[in-house]
């Protein structure tokens, strides 16, 4: 069995009715929903870490392209989208 730890916490007593009220409405045992608020909470912060750390390197990789002069001149980026766009447009005429 995993290993178990409580821990004790203030709530403003309306926010702890409304939650007790809540979970007995959804027949569920309050300790369980915390249980999962709190796995919730941790997943998320580790997407959000691993999302931020892919974003980092990604940002890095560009600025060592640019730097090693691989990038190409924003006006150059944007004529080239828009010639695109007018291709894409004449030929759904």
């Amino acid at each position: 069995m995993a290993k178990r730890s409580a821990f004790q916490f203030e709530l403003d007593i309306d926010l702890s009715d409304a939650f007790l009220n809540a979970a007995k409405s959804a027949q569920r045992e309050p300790e369980e929903l915390i249980a999962e608020l709190v796995q919730e909470f941790v997943d998320q912060q580790g997407d959000a870490a691993s999302y931020a750390d892919f974003l980092q390197k990604k940002v890095d990789r560009a600025r060592k392209s640019v730097a090693a002069g691989e990038g190409r001149p924003s006006s150059e980026v944007e004529a080239l989208f828009s010639d695109m766009r007018k291709a894409i447009q004449k030929a759904a005429r």
